[in-house]
Formats: C-alpha cells, structure tokens, sequence
C-alpha cells in the first residue's frame, strides 16, 4: 500500500538522500585499520552508488575498523563517481568494468563459457 502519492514520495526521499544519506558518507571518522587479510568486493552501479557508501560506513561504524575495500564499477560509474568513491574511501581500490572486460577477456580465453558470463553478470566481476 502507497502511503503516499508518489510525487511527494520521491520528493521525501530526495530529501532525506541530500539531508540524512550523503552526509554521513561524506564524514570520515579515522578509524584504525582492521589488520587481518579479508578482502572485502562490492560491486557498485550508478543507481545504487549511495546506498553502497552507506553500506561501506555501516560496516566502519559496527565493526568499529577502516577497511580497504575492492569496489567494481558494473559498467555504469562516470569519473565524477569514481572520483567520489575515492575521496570517500581513499584506501579503496575502484576497477573500472573496461579495466575488468580486459583483464577477464584474456585470463578467460580458454574458458569460453566463463568469459560469456563475465560479459552477462555484472556479480561475476567478483568471483574472478
């Protein structure tokens, strides 16, 4: 059930992206690094590049550690979002999905069916 008309929805959401969302991602609290080898992969896209941030600060806040996150772009981030990304998360390393179709096209060469999903499934880009 829509409690509200979905103009003033989206109108509640944006504000609260802009007020409340963005903020906390901006705000950096050092935080001592984790120390323990985990790698930690997300992949991220265009439409869900904030709530991936909060994602990423949520873990900082609970675990009470920085982390280093591996961040794949699924083909969808513009530089003004990489560019966030890193300046959000500066111990981040951020792939870009042609540095990624690279890479995979010629590590996957002899494995043609891993290649085509590769190609298909932006959630592939983390398992290889």
């Amino acid at each position: 059930m829509k409690i509200l008309p979905s103009r003033l929805r989206q109108a509640a959401i944006d504000f609260c992206r802009v007020n409340f969302a963005a903020p906390a991602v901006r705000r950096r609290v050092p935080r001592p690094h984790h120390g323990q080898p985990v790698s930690l992969h997300m992949v991220l896209s265009r439409d869900g590049l904030l709530m991936g941030q909060l994602t990423l600060r949520s873990l900082e806040f609970h675990s009470g550690v920085s982390w280093a996150p591996v961040l794949h772009d699924d083909g969808t981030l513009s530089d003004a979002d990489v560019l966030e990304l890193q300046t959000n998360f500066p111990d981040a390393t951020v792939i870009r999905r042609g540095e990624a179709d690279r890479a995979l096209g010629e590590s996957l060469a002899a494995y043609p069916i891993c290649r085509e999903n590769s190609l298909k499934h932006p959630w592939v880009l983390k398992v290889f």
